[in-house]
């Protein structure tokens, strides 16, 4: 897994089931949010039947006239619309506008003392770490890669992951931390199981996820430090962690 490319400021969308037994907390679904009910309404309001959502660039709640099917077009003012027709109508709302509101209700996850302490623990990590892109590729034309100097710890996603399970592994609540695999995605997370039968999925690589950018004045390449703690790389919920069909989505993650 030394391979493991991130994904630099794209995050994709979901739709989340289920329910945790032992803390009662119920994950919310597509349809809590506020910004579904708001295009829910809009959709209704212009005289369209509610038929489904999508999530891809954005959440995108459609309505349709008749028998109409699904359309596709450009969006244009919060509205996509079929071509040569208006059978079919829908509103969207960008990444970053649902993402955020629907992440923020997904905090009381942890609202347990051992959970909080694990993720100050995964906080930390991801505070140390920088990815090491100079470990993959070479920086053009002859410029160089540099790291923060407060950096501690550089590596890919297998060495995020080991990471995880060398300093979640004992804490207070923590059966088990393994680390999880994907072939096909390239990729290594970890499974953080609890000894009150929860998992707690954790990608620390892309939680953290550093980007990197061009100094003007020296054409070097420099490695960003402050992490980004996204908030769905760090959850009890898989179909959330799972958003835009990758980790478990790609089919064949193992132990």
């Amino acid at each position: 897994m030394k391979n493991c490319l991130k994904v630099v400021g794209l995050f994709f969308l979901i739709a989340v089931s289920g329910a945790y037994a032992q803390t009662g907390y119920v994950p919310p679904t597509v349809e809590d949010t506020p910004q579904f009910k708001m295009l829910k309404a809009k959709v209704e309001a212009d005289g369209y039947t509610y038929s489904h959502y999508e999530t891809g660039t954005g959440l995108i709640v459609w309505g349709k006239r008749g028998n109409s099917g699904k359309g596709h077009g450009s969006k244009d003012e919060g509205m996509m619309r079929i071509p040569g027709g208006d059978r079919s109508k829908a509103y969207y709302v960008t990444w970053d506008q649902y993402f955020t509101a629907f992440s923020a209700m997904h905090k009381a996850c942890f609202e347990d003392a051992n959970v909080r302490r694990i993720k100050e623990v995964i906080d930390q990590i991801v505070l140390d770490t920088d990815y090491d892109y100079p470990a993959l590729f070479l920086a053009p034309n002859g410029a160089k890669w540099e790291f923060h100097p407060n950096v501690k710890y550089k590596g890919v996603c297998d060495d995020y992951a080991n990471l995880v399970i060398q300093k979640v592994s004992g804490l207070a609540g923590v059966k088990k931390v393994v680390k999880v695999s994907s072939r096909i995605g390239n990729h290594a997370w970890n499974e953080i199981h609890l000894n009150d039968g929860r998992i707690l999925y954790c990608d620390s690589t892309w939680y953290d996820t550093n980007g990197y950018y061009v100094d003007p004045k020296t054409g070097n390449y420099v490695i960003e430090h402050e992490p980004h703690y996204m908030p769905t790389m760090l959850t009890f919920d898989k179909k959330l962690f799972s958003l835009g069909r990758t980790h478990y989505d790609w089919g064949d993650a193992r132990e």
